[in-house]
């Protein structure tokens, strides 16, 4: 189960030796000894916040289970949770039904399982690598066993797109200016202070999502407003006063601009109205 290879070869090593002089092979091993993968999906949300893979494996003594591991694209595409499934056949059903019925802002698919593998390990090397991911319960446990079932998944190198580089202040001003001449844009009286909040927007997007800049959902919303806006903006009160009217006009025009359905608009801006509504815009 190790990460590294050069560890895992030197507890086998070890392993083999104990064998060898006589221990017992213990029973649990068949529980990493995993025949042919099965099927992946991937189930996510329409605003591309979260992405959650399900890959289905078999066991030697040939019962199927699987591996579910749910990737934020709000934070970073990092992996944050991990559960294994026994019954895959309820689980992918339950969720098709959701999606059909209560839960429509969701759809679940079929992927090829290189693909799934690349996002995945991608997800967990971020997770590593980037302070302060909020992962979890249960995730600490799991993430050994998950990583092996990932490298039991074919391999395809370049089967996602090379990792994005954050846009420039040229980029982020080509941005600005768009939502500035647009009707959202031209509704809020104090050009000046749009301006300073929207490259603002424009300045965390690029950070946080640089494959698309202009992309919005209420997670999104939810930690620019509560966690990195307060942490940045300098200002009085006028400022501080049309943050809000700045995020509802944004979000509508990237709304509009995404062309994303009438109810995912309309769930979009009472998300919006619920996060402005917050004591971090009044301090």
């Amino acid at each position: 189960m190790a990460t590294i290879r050069e560890v895992r070869e030197s507890a086998a090593a070890a392993a083999d030796a104990m064998i060898t002089g006589g221990l017992p092979q213990p029973e649990w091993i068949s529980q990493f000894e995993v025949l042919p993968t099965g099927r992946c999906w991937a189930y996510e949300d329409a605003f591309g916040d979260m992405t959650s893979v399900i890959c289905e494996y078999e066991r030697q003594h040939g019962d199927v289970h699987a591996i579910m591991i749910q990737v934020d694209h709000a934070m970073f595409s990092t992996a944050s949770e991990i559960s294994v499934i026994e019954d895959v056949d309820a689980t992918v059903r339950d969720l098709q039904n959701a999606t059909q019925t209560t839960d429509p802002t969701f759809a679940i698919r079929l992927v090829d399982p290189p693909w799934a593998r690349a996002l995945l390990e991608r997800a967990f090397t971020r997770t590593d690598l980037i302070d302060g991911v909020q992962v979890g319960h249960g995730f600490a446990e799991l993430r050994a066993l998950a990583l092996v079932r990932l490298r039991a998944l074919p391999d395809a190198p370049g089967v996602l797109q090379p990792e994005p580089r954050q846009p420039g202040p040229d980029e982020r001003q080509a941005l600005v200016d768009e939502f500035l001449g647009s009707p959202e844009g031209r509704a809020i009286p104090d050009r000046i202070g749009a301006e300073r909040i929207a490259r603002l927007i424009a300045e965390y997007a690029s950070a946080y999502d640089p494959v698309d800049m202009a992309r919005v959902s209420p997670a999104k919303w939810e930690i620019f407003v509560s966690d990195w806006l307060p942490r940045r903006i300098t200002g009085g009160p006028a400022l501080r006063a049309i943050i809000a009217d700045v995020v509802r006009a944004w979000s509508a025009w990237a709304a509009r601009r995404r062309h994303l359905a009438e109810p995912m608009r309309d769930m979009l801006s009472r998300a919006v109205e619920e996060i402005t509504r917050g004591a971090a815009l009044d301090t």
